[in-house]
């Protein structure tokens, strides 16, 4: 905890350490900045002093004509001065023209021989004149002794005044129209003046020229474009100042004319703006990342080039407008967006680059201001010069600041990546997977110590062969070989064992990469897993699936010349060794069983078990070897006693045996082979019966199994279709019709079974529901769309199977059938075996229940076949009693059956039900019926089932249509 302790104050304090070192290099370069600006500023004040600095009323005009009169003069500057100077902003730049101008200076002019400096300023023809204002009757005094002008300023002689005030009138000829700044001096001063100038002048040009040349030396060592850029941003802002403070080449001794000045100044100016926005936008790259400020980047962009292009060719005044409200355009974004980054990411940076144009914009403000007449003066300190001086200074220590944190960023960089570096060597030593560098002819270049420890080489020799360490084959060392990410397992034969290695490589700049990995352990489990997913875990023979993938195999390579047989053997009884014995001593049989059947069958044979029954496939074994060796296998089980735990079991095996032919499905051999063991076991156990897949009777029952199976994936209409058969009333003629719905099966020429074994397959695999839902909706469409040709109905009954009772889901579907059926449900009685509603009474009644609340009918069939208890009519309400065939048939000749026929019926006339006799099939059995008192009968004496068709042909005819005898 200590530790911890010491180390988070630290950590603090050299955070700490780093921000006051920040702070005090910030402050420093702050300083150095307002130092180096104002002696910039002040270059000039040890060395000589104007005795007239600049005073206010310095005004300039343009002349009404071309005289150079004073009154004309003094005229034009009144007429300037009531109209706030506005005729001088309407002053055409580019033109030569004569103007006015009148200075007033405070104080006497006592110095022998002084000259009036009026800087920045070009003039030709120049007339002047000096007024005393205090004196209205004083004459102005003509100064005819022009001293032309240096290299900064034009120069005009003045006669020393006592007067306080004096007033000083010019008209001469210029370009310029802006208002000039003026000094008195003596005349023996104007050498230091000029000196003043060049130093001036020299000390610009050379600040702004080195900078930028370091600059540029920075950017083509660093290859970095922002210096480069920053240079050539420099040599612009370097143009403008010099000519805005009278420098330019003057001061070198060159005197370019005023329009080519002015035409220098107008590309400088455009190209400045173009090169300020791409600085921008290289300090700031984050900051303008988005499709808008792209957008407004390059637009700017195009437009500055496009002004800097065609300024030699414009008008001045047209492009100062046209510049002036452009770089506002410019300025705006650029501030705005600088603003945002300051608040937002408030980085040094930001801070250097937003007060490097702080100091521009007060420099030129201070400029705009005494142009404007809004300043009397403009300082040294502050104006467009030292403005641009620090802003150069100040952009300068922002690139130098974006300079050293992007090497920090890189210095940061380097050390996270050399850290990265030391963390893959460790794991490069430490990984427990062999990594390895190879050259294409496979010698080992380096290698970690897992690979030697995997490929048991010793670590102290330098060079070894992939090849040798391996001992791959031609083909696995081709696709190793070549590079493309290829992975190859194979077995590693070293001194001491045998494994299995995972060899992957990849092909890098001419070297093979690659890895090795040991995969013993993964093969031995997947080796496992094989053998528990494919094999019995209690006998260790194959499961069901095993088996199914054995006998796909088989079929598939089945021939005539490699016959294959499929057998099914069974302990006879086991259930019963179960239950008096226990599992522990049946799992017990079955493993001896399972351990005598490999003991009988051949190396090529296969044997699995299934459940309680073992399946043996017979490979190239034909019907007569394949009944020999299954012979054999009955043998090995029945004739040996089973000792388990104690307990000595005398056991016998029936066994079924199918010979396959081509083409058949495993899920159907299997099948096969269970119906044969199943004849094995009627026919009187420990016995074996061999069938062929081609036979009547696995044919029919195969068909059966193919029907079942299509159940789910097709239309029943496809394959089913109904009959009914009429149920005729014993009670006199004209009664309603009544009839049965029989289900049929559609194609039996194709193989399809009868509708009872049909039914039967439907009720082994739990498809009846399905069966009996088709059933129940067909035959109620039919009905309600014919009831009108059906005439006077009776009822009519549909099977229910017991299967589909004891289905939940059935009753829950068949309630939201007969939903849809209100209008005729009181015609409709559902018919039930008598042993199906015993066997489950509580399913029974809930179906009953279903029925009779919708107000359908309920019949009982095959009354009195079975454990008939009288009892559970109380229990279930039915409407109907269907005595069964089996006492009806031949009730006219054994009155035991004519006994049992007469009670039921009285027994459901006194319970209030109907009476209907099954298979009355001749005229004696009718009479016998009517005299018993027997509602209805149904049988074919009476009428065969028929198709919808013919059914509505009968009922037309009224039951005329018997079927023939």
């Amino acid at each position: 905890m200590l530790e911890s302790s010491r180390s988070t104050f630290k950590a603090l304090g050299n955070k700490s350490l780093r921000k006051a070192q920040e702070a005090s290099s910030l402050a420093c370069a702050i300083l150095c900045v307002l130092i180096g600006t104002f002696l910039a500023a002040s270059i000039d004040w040890n060395s000589v002093k104007p005795l007239q600095g600049v005073r206010k009323g310095v005004l300039l005009a343009p002349m009404l004509d071309d005289r150079t009169s004073l009154e004309a003069a003094l005229q034009a500057l009144a007429i300037a001065e009531s109209t706030h100077r506005s005729n001088r902003a309407n002053a055409s730049v580019d033109s030569l023209q004569r103007m006015a101008i009148r200075i007033e200076l405070d104080g006497a002019i006592e110095l022998s021989r002084p000259i009036l400096e009026l800087r920045l300023f070009r003039m030709g023809n120049p007339q002047f004149w000096q007024i005393d204002p205090n004196d209205p009757n004083s004459v102005p005094l003509p100064l005819d002794q022009i001293n032309g002008s240096n290299r900064s300023a034009s120069l005009v002689q003045l006669k020393p005044v006592s007067s306080t005030k004096t007033t000083i009138v010019g008209v001469f000829d210029t370009y310029a129209k802006w208002k000039p700044k003026a000094y008195v001096w003596d005349v023996g001063q104007l050498p230091k003046v000029d000196t003043n100038f060049e130093r001036t002048g020299g000390a610009l040009f050379g600040a702004f020229v080195l900078l930028s040349a370091f600059s540029f030396l920075i950017g083509v060592i660093n290859k970095d474009i922002t210096f480069v850029v920053f240079a050539g941003w420099l040599l612009t802002s370097l143009r403008v100042a010099a000519m805005n403070g009278g420098w330019d080449v003057f001061w070198l001794g060159a005197a370019p004319s005023e329009a080519s000045h002015l035409i220098a100044l107008r590309i400088s100016l455009a190209l400045y703006a173009f090169l300020t926005i791409a600085l921008f936008t290289l300090v700031f790259p984050t900051e303008v990342k988005s499709l808008v400020d792209r957008l407004i980047i390059s637009g700017l962009s195009i437009v500055y080039l496009c002004l800097a292009i065609v300024a030699p060719w414009m008008l001045h005044a047209d492009f100062s407008m046209s510049f002036w409200a452009l770089a506002a355009l410019g300025l705006g974004y650029v501030l705005t967006k600088v603003t945002i980054a300051v608040l937002k990411r408030p980085t040094r940076v930001a801070i250097w680059y937003g007060l490097s144009w702080a100091a521009m914009i007060l420099g030129l403000l201070t400029e705009i201001g005494y142009q404007a007449d809004i300043l009397e003066v403009v300082t040294k300190i502050l104006n467009a010069q030292t403005g641009a001086m620090a802003a150069a200074l100040m952009m300068g220590v922002a690139l130098a600041d974006r300079l050293k944190t992007e090497r920090e960023a890189r210095v940061a960089a380097q050390s996270r990546e050399v850290l990265t570096l030391r963390r893959l060597r460790d794991y490069f030593r430490a990984s427990p997977i062999g990594l390895f560098s190879a050259n294409i002819d496979g010698s080992v270049t380096f290698r970690n110590p897992a690979f030697d420890e995997i490929c048991e080489t010793n670590q102290a020799v330098a060079s070894i062969s992939l090849y040798e360490c391996l001992s791959l084959d031609k083909q696995s060392s081709s696709i190793l070989f070549e590079g493309n990410g290829a992975t190859v397992e194979c077995v590693l034969k070293s001194k001491n064992s045998h494994k299995w290695v995972s060899v992957s490589t990849l092909l890098s700049n001419g070297q093979l990469e690659g890895q090795i990995q040991d995969i013993s352990e993964r093969r031995a489990a997947e080796a496992t897993l094989t053998h528990l997913a494919n094999h019995d875990s209690l006998t260790s023979l194959l499961n069901r699936r095993g088996i199914d993938t054995q006998l796909s195999n088989a079929i598939e390579q089945y021939s005539s010349s490699n016959p294959i047989a499929l057998a099914q053997i069974s302990v006879d009884r086991f259930k019963f060794v179960n239950d008096l014995y226990g599992h522990g001593v049946g799992d017990e049989v079955l493993k001896e069983v399972a351990r005598r059947i490999q003991g009988a069958i051949r190396s090529s044979d296969f044997a699995g078990r299934l459940g309680d029954s073992f399946l043996v496939l017979l490979n190239n074994c034909d019907r007569e070897n394949a009944t020999l060796l299954c012979e054999r296998l009955r043998q090995f089980v029945s004739n040996q006693k089973f000792e388990v735990r104690g307990v000595t079991l005398q056991l016998t095996a029936s066994i079924g045996v199918v010979q396959l032919s081509t083409g058949i499905d495993s899920n159907v051999a299997v099948a096969a082979a269970a119906h044969a063991w199943t004849d094995a076991k009627i026919s009187g156990r420990n016995k074996v019966v061999h069938l062929d897949a081609t036979t009547g009777a696995i044919q029919d029952y195969l068909a059966e199994l193919r029907l079942i199976s299509k159940l789910s994936q097709i239309d029943l209409s496809e394959q089913l279709r109904l009959e009914f058969q009429p149920i005729v009333d014993l009670r006199g003629v004209g009664k309603p019709l009544c009839f049965e719905v029989l289900l049929r099966t559609k194609n039996p020429e194709d193989g399809n079974p009868s509708p009872f074994r049909f039914i039967q397959a439907a009720e082994r695999n739990g498809r009846m529901s399905q069966v009996d839902s088709w059933v129940t909706t067909t035959a109620l469409d039919w009905i309600k769309d014919n009831l009108p040709e059906l005439g006077a109905l009776g009822f009519c009954t549909i099977n229910i199977s017991g299967a589909s009772i004891n289905d939940s889901k059935f009753v829950e579907n068949l309630r939201g059938i007969l939903t849809s059926y209100d209008s005729i449900l009181p015609l409709i009685c559902f018919e039930i075996t008598e042993s199906i509603a015993l066997s489950d009474i509580d399913a029974t009644k809930r179906f009953v229940e279903l029925v009779k609340g919708k107000g359908c009918k309920l019949a009982l069939d095959d009354f009195g076949a079975g454990y008939t208890s009288f009892n559970y009519l109380k229990e279930i309400p039915a409407d109907i009693i269907k005595i069964d065939g089996t006492f009806v048939r031949d009730i006219a000749t054994n009155s035991a059956n004519l006994s049992i026929t007469k009670t039921i019926v009285d027994l459901t006339h006194q319970l209030g039900m109907q009476s209907v006799a099954e298979w009355a099939e001749t005229p004696e059995c009718i009479r016998s019926l009517e005299l018993l008192g027997v509602d209805f009968a149904q049988g074919f004496y009476l009428a065969r089932p028929m198709s919808p068709e013919d059914l509505l042909k009968y009922a037309k005819l009224d039951g005329i249509l018997l079927t023939e005898a």
